[in-house]
């Protein structure tokens, strides 16, 4: 590819990933959050 991927092609990859990835919770450190932003 050599062009930056579009909306569409964002749209088409994440059809293509439905369903075989595992959604996972954010856990965030309030320490981390206020030292890195």
């Amino acid at each position: 590819m050599t062009a930056l991927p579009g909306i569409s092609d964002i749209h088409a990859a994440a059809a293509r990933l439905s369903g075989l990835i595992v959604e996972t919770p954010l856990i965030e450190s309030p320490e981390l959050n206020k030292r890195y932003g």
